[in-house]
């Protein structure tokens, strides 16, 4: 794509348009959402999708990649995900005057209500450590740049990940593979 280009993807550009060379979906997103053929053609839900996924793209891009941590000692505890696989977090330590300070984000992820919708998540991210990104880039509150999080950027922060169905309350005898 060219900067001077009056045309993008066959859609006349406005004047507010801010160039950003670093990703072409945001810029598509922004040149669509942005033109009067945009605005008629595109609808709401599609306009919000486009501009998450920009925004998904550029808090991605300025995110350091956090390993998993999978515990397994706790699986011996009865602490285990859907799938009967053990927990999981991603943690990046602390520096200087926040070495001993620390935010804890606990994923969110909803009940699974029945047994039904239990096993259908038992094989993905939200019941089973297994199927979970190694690795994850914190943004926002569990950034590390200060200009974006001037108070925890560097704190211990880290994100126990959510597997279990039932708000980390989860606590097994034994693992049952059928549900």
């Amino acid at each position: 794509m060219s900067k001077s280009s009056p045309i993008i993807k066959g859609l006349q550009l406005r004047q507010n348009i801010h160039w950003r060379a670093s990703t072409d979906i945001p810029l598509y997103c922004i040149v669509f959402a942005t033109t009067s053929l945009g605005m008629m053609g595109l609808s709401r839900i599609g306009l919000w999708s486009c501009l998450s996924v920009a925004l998904l793209l550029l808090l991605r891009a300025e995110a350091a990649s956090i390993p998993i941590t999978i515990v397994e000692t706790a699986r011996a505890r009865g602490a285990v995900c859907l799938d009967g696989s053990p927990p999981a977090y991603h943690l990046e330590r602390g520096s200087g005057s926040g070495i001993n300070n620390w935010l804890v984000h606990m994923e969110g992820g909803g009940w699974c209500e029945d047994l039904a919708r239990c096993v259908s998540r038992r094989d993905t991210r939200r019941g089973s450590s297994s199927k979970m990104d190694k690795t994850m880039g914190f943004s926002g509150i569990l950034g590390r740049k200060q200009a974006a999080n001037p108070d925890f950027y560097n704190w211990n922060r880290i994100k126990i990940r959510y597997c279990d169905g039932s708000s980390f309350t989860g606590d097994v005898e034994a693992v049952d593979p059928v549900s």
